[in-house]
């Protein structure tokens, strides 16, 4: 009994002690900007070592409730932090991952090439490289191809889709909205290894398919390394050299996934968020028709305390595009495993396939607010 109120009060210490750290980091009178940096050099070290320091006396959904509300404040600071430093002038080549709303300033000469999104130039001086022609104002990027700024003026691009993946060379500002940044989570799964690119970078806006689902799945249970591994025959001929082959024959040996008819997998078809929704379930070891129905599992998953109720209602209309899933999936990582007791990234760690680090930092790159 006394470790289990040690637990809890090493659980709300901690979310003492990031809250604290996090509204404390907003300035002075002198200063007021929260400084981005500020927080990178001096708050996200403390995360990370207050995050590996107790992430095992964390006692199942008590813990996962402070972990969360800290996670949360911190990334409402950072997206403070961001406006706060929206004119400052950025310079370099990368790959930024936008969300709706945001306004990227390309200064005069800045390249920009989008990867995967809709991207509309606010601006009559955008020069559409690869077809030879000045971009029209309003016009929407085409993926793909690349434009610069001309040499003598700054142009406004705004982000029109939920996400946006867009390369940048040159200098550049970025304007945050307050939009759900679907990016950030997904770099913070990237950090941990959970979620990966394709060769044409993350197509976020691209619906998820049966293959990409069954994938995320198995690394939500640490268990990619064995589907690798894995040389047993698999009963499917439609993904006989397809990239997800070893998965789909290791989940099918496993139990653990089924096809859509004696022979075939159907890799490339859509998922949708009822079925992926199933397989976090499971990944938490719930029993299906016992603690949840496949019917209802999208509405199950907020009676269990992973999503809100307008988390459910955004993640399961539409098409469930990957950057949906990315976000469920980092839902997931707070639920509570109901055959081990701690929460799922608690078994992540346990199980080798993500380290304590890589998980601190994961939980760092979270910006903004959640779906409501």
């Amino acid at each position: 009994m006394k470790q289990y109120w040690k637990r809890i009060m090493a659980a709300a210490t901690l979310t003492a002690a990031l809250v604290g750290t996090v509204w404390a980091a907003g300035g002075t009178g002198d200063d007021p900007v929260i400084s981005l940096s500020y927080l990178e050099q001096k708050f996200t070290p403390q995360l990370e070592a207050d995050v590996q320091q107790v992430l095992y006396d964390g006692l199942g959904t008590v813990y996962g409730d402070q972990l969360r509300t800290a996670v949360d404040s911190y990334a409402a600071v950072r997206l403070s932090a961001q406006k706060q430093q929206s004119a400052v002038q950025q310079k370099g080549e990368g790959v930024l991952l936008l969300k709706q709303g945001d306004m990227l300033t390309a200064a005069p000469g800045c390249k920009v090439t989008v990867k995967n999104g809709s991207l509309m130039a606010d601006t009559s001086y955008l020069v559409d490289v690869t077809g030879g022609s000045v971009a029209a104002k309003y016009a929407v990027l085409t993926p793909g191809r690349l434009y610069m700024m001309g040499d003598t003026a700054t142009g406004e691009l705004k982000v029109q889709s939920a996400t946006c993946e867009v390369t940048v060379n040159g200098s550049y500002s970025l304007s945050p909205s307050d939009s759900v940044d679907y990016g950030s989570r997904v770099r913070a799964l990237e950090q941990m290894g959970l979620f990966l690119g394709t060769n044409t970078g993350f197509q976020l806006e691209s619906t998820a398919d049966r293959a990409q689902g069954l994938v995320m799945f198995l690394r939500l249970l640490g268990l990619e390394d064995e589907a690798l591994a894995y040389t047993g025959s698999c009963p499917f001929t439609d993904v006989k050299d397809h990239w997800a082959e070893r998965y789909v024959a290791y989940g099918y040996s496993q139990g653990l996934t089924g096809g859509t008819s004696p022979t075939t997998f159907s890799p490339n078809s859509k998922i949708t968020c009822q079925q992926y929704a199933t397989f976090l379930l499971r990944a938490l070891g719930y029993t299906e028709n016992e603690d949840f129905t496949y019917a209802n599992a999208v509405n199950d998953l907020t009676e269990k305390g992973i999503l809100t109720a307008a988390e459910s209602r955004g993640l399961s209309s539409g098409d469930f595009a990957r950057y949906k899933m990315a976000y469920l999936s980092f839902a997931g990582l707070f639920g509570v495993d109901q055959e081990q007791g701690g929460l799922l990234m608690n078994d992540l760690v346990e199980s080798g396939a993500v380290t304590r680090q890589q998980l601190a930092q994961g939980l760092a790159q979270v910006t903004g607010g959640k779906i409501s």
